[in-house]
This record gives structure tokens, sequence and C-alpha cells, in this order.
């Protein structure tokens, strides 16, 4: 399985979804990409695969895939990928996703994925979590380190009721500002 460069000249896109409940939104999200001009692929973590379920076309990927395409040609996949990506974008980012980031743990593809980010090419985060998770002190201290190591940027967390039923900071951005980020760190008409 070579991933290999896209025929069309649009910018590439990896979006990666982590065990949130908000996973549920990724599939709009690469959808309102798409709708946008961004070439998309999609890659699951195995903990965002329950609550991820895919209405549109775009390439997804998930941990399968990965072993896949080493037994089918040896192609180190987080390594294409990485290498097809214009842009991360992490959405949504767990606190177990942000950890693992933040302490160079790469235990699944999207980890490994970043891992081996090339950080001259831009990260954006989209965090979901609940609002005591987001609040705990190790979050701010992760999100600084990978922020100081990937070049990261955060798409802000909004207040909302959360899948918990708990009202407060914690549910992933809107994907209409999620969208707007993308464009605005890498716009189609350069």
């Amino acid at each position: 399985m070579k991933i290999g460069k896209s025929m069309d000249s649009s910018k590439k896109v990896l979006l990666v979804a982590t065990g949130s409940v908000a996973a549920t939104r990724t599939d709009k999200i690469a959808q309102s990409l798409i709708e946008e001009g961004y070439s998309t692929k999609v890659v699951l973590t195995p903990s965002a695969e329950p609550f991820f379920t895919q209405t549109s076309e775009y390439e997804l990927i998930d941990e399968k895939k990965h072993w896949e395409a080493w037994e089918e040609s040896r192609s180190v996949l987080h390594i294409e990928l990485r290498n097809w990506a214009d842009l991360i974008l992490v959405a949504p980012l767990s606190a177990n996703t942000l950890a693992k980031m933040a302490n160079g743990l790469c235990d699944n593809l999207p980890t490994c994925i970043v891992r081996a980010w090339d950080t001259s090419k831009p990260m954006l985060l989209a965090p979901a979590m609940n609002t005591y998770m987001w609040n705990n002190p190790f979050t701010e201290e992760h999100l600084k380190k990978v922020a100081e190591v990937y070049r990261a940027e955060v798409i802000p967390p909004i207040s909302k009721t959360l899948a918990c039923k708990e009202i407060g900071v914690g549910g992933i951005a809107d994907t209409e500002v999620i969208v707007h980020k993308v464009k605005r760190v890498l716009p189609l008409s350069e």
C-alpha cells in the first residue's frame, strides 16, 4: 500500500482522531476540509474507532492498515503519511494521547506519526476531554511540552454540556473554528 504523492495540487491534511466521544465529529470535520478543497486522510487510534462513523469519501486509515502496509510492501505507513501531509490536525485530542505525545510514546499509528513529525510542517491540536481533565495541571504541562517539541498550536476547547453531562470547558471546538484555523495556517492559495 503505497501512499505516495497525490496527483492534485491541493494542500494535504492528515486528520487524526483519538479516543474521545468527540470523535463522533471527525467525519464532519473531514467533510468540511474536503469541501474547502483540502485533500484529507483520516487516521484513527483504536480507542477512537467505537465513536467514529464514516459518511463521505476520503481515505480512512486504522491500525489494521498500518500492519497491512508492512505485510504487503514493507512500506512504513507512519513515515509515508508524514511525508504525504502538509499539516497534521489532531481532532479530537484526548488527554491520553496528549500525555503520550508529551512523553514521546508511540504505541499506535497516530502516535508514531506524531513522533516522526517534520516540525517544519504545522501541527494543530483540538483537545476534547472532561473539564476536570482539562483543568488538571498535567494538561497544561503536556500542552506546553507538545508546543515546545512539535511547535503545535492548540485550538482551545469550548464550554458546554459535555458527554458526561457535566457543564464546563472541554468540548471540542466548533467545526467551523477548526476549519478556519486550518485555512489560516495552511492557506490553499499559496
